[in-house]
């Protein structure tokens, strides 16, 4: 509802309204004032644990060209985001939002439907064609030039939550629509490798394969995944028995609990795939230059970002290089699902790791520069289909 049509209201609440009428028409405008007063006097916080990001400060509000800003409209979209971010007791009222969706019935929150066995599905967000196109193009240039130069690329997709979660609906959600999202995919590349069949067959045989708090697979989704990969790229999976497994956190709650923080949601566990040597491989961050032994950057754990602890969280590039002999060297642009499966491809190649959201130099170049034996290209399918990040992979190609 718009702001004038709420004036309305308000007002004929004060004008024509019950006494009871106006009472609550002015516990509603008090409170409002109160929020606003709140807002601005109370401390700003700097950054949202719960939500993984950077709040609008008034630091941030205030900076730069004040006067210029206001006249382009950027300075007024910067205030909605200012009295959104530091609105008091802002994460209370998505509580009581979620609990009184769930009263009422509503089997969905801020995009994330209640799904059965306490699986908080995010929904998918909304395709763009034109990005979908841009970053198969890019791809399909890539795989050509590399094609010419003899060193192979293989393109794999993971599915989204809803894309596999099938079984966990709630009876009024079919999904249905998207089946012509994963369709138009791949019939625009029909070589990549859809991830989605292998992972529903575990989920559908009651395995534990996506977070029910979170968007990511788990790690022994993420199994399955190098399972398939590592065949496509011509090397033997280790089996799943030659790993132990160590819990990291039994306490994760996700991104799709940060859209709802339901107080009925049961925490999912973390698990990594452990095996020998495995803390000999040194992980660099070429962002920052800081490097850890293994996989796994404990810090996040005490945080609620724990997905982060592989690797590191999202970085533009990552180094793993193993002790010993030579090996041969995988180039990845990837997304965030990549992060759990690095560990198992590691057993068989260095690894060079991209991400296009965040890298903005020549990936080609890097390629001419680094020689890679393979690229692999591995990202959930809402990086394919709703950003144009994958697009970069046509720089410096010349065509």
């Amino acid at each position: 509802m718009k702001i004038p049509a709420i004036k309305g209201k308000i007002t004929d609440l004060f004008t024509k309204g019950t006494l009871a009428d106006r009472v609550t028409a002015a516990l509603f405008c008090l409170f409002l004032i109160a929020a606003g007063v709140l807002t601005v006097v109370l401390p700003a916080r700097a950054f949202s644990p719960n939500e993984n990001r950077t709040l609008m400060t008034g630091e941030r509000l205030f900076a730069g060209n004040t006067a210029a800003r206001v006249f382009d409209g950027s300075f007024e979209a910067d205030a909605g985001d200012y009295f959104r971010d530091q609105f008091p007791l802002r994460e209370t009222m998505l509580k009581v939002k979620t609990l009184s969706d769930v009263a009422l019935v509503r089997m969905e929150t801020n995009g994330v439907i209640y799904g059965t066995s306490g699986y908080q599905i995010p929904r998918p967000a909304q395709t763009s064609d034109t990005a979908t196109a841009r970053n198969v193009a890019a791809i399909s240039l890539l795989r050509e030039t590399l094609g010419e130069e003899g060193i192979p690329l293989v393109f794999a997709v993971a599915p989204r939550p809803a894309d596999v979660l099938v079984r966990y609906y709630p009876s009024a959600y079919t999904g249905e629509e998207l089946a012509d999202e994963r369709e138009a995919l791949f019939s625009a590349a029909p070589y990549a490798i859809d991830l989605r069949e292998t992972i529903l067959q575990g989920i559908n045989g009651g395995k534990y394969l996506y977070y029910r708090t979170d968007h990511h697979w788990t790690t022994e989704g993420a199994y399955l995944a190098y399972a398939a990969v590592a065949e496509a790229l011509g090397v033997t999976p280790y089996p799943i028995a030659d790993f132990t497994r160590e819990t990291a956190s039994d306490a994760f709650y996700g991104t799709t609990y940060s859209k709802t923080l339901a107080p009925f949601t049961v925490p999912d566990t973390m698990e990594y795939f452990r095996y020998g040597g495995d803390e000999t491989f040194t992980t660099r961050i070429a962002d920052t230059g800081v490097s850890f032994a293994g996989f796994y950057d404990r810090s996040y754990l005490e945080g609620k970002d724990k997905y982060a602890s592989f690797l590191s969280g999202n970085n533009a590039r990552v180094t793993i290089r193993g002790e010993g002999e030579e090996r041969p060297l995988l180039l990845v642009v990837k997304d965030s699902y990549f992060h759990s499966l690095a560990p198992f491809l590691a057993r068989h190649f260095d690894l060079d790791l991209i991400d296009p959201r965040y890298y903005n130099e020549s990936v080609a170049r890097l390629i001419e520069e680094e020689k890679p034996a393979a690229v692999l290209i591995l990202c959930g399918l809402d990086t394919v289909t709703d950003s144009a990040a994958l697009s970069k992979l046509a720089l410096g190609l010349g065509r």
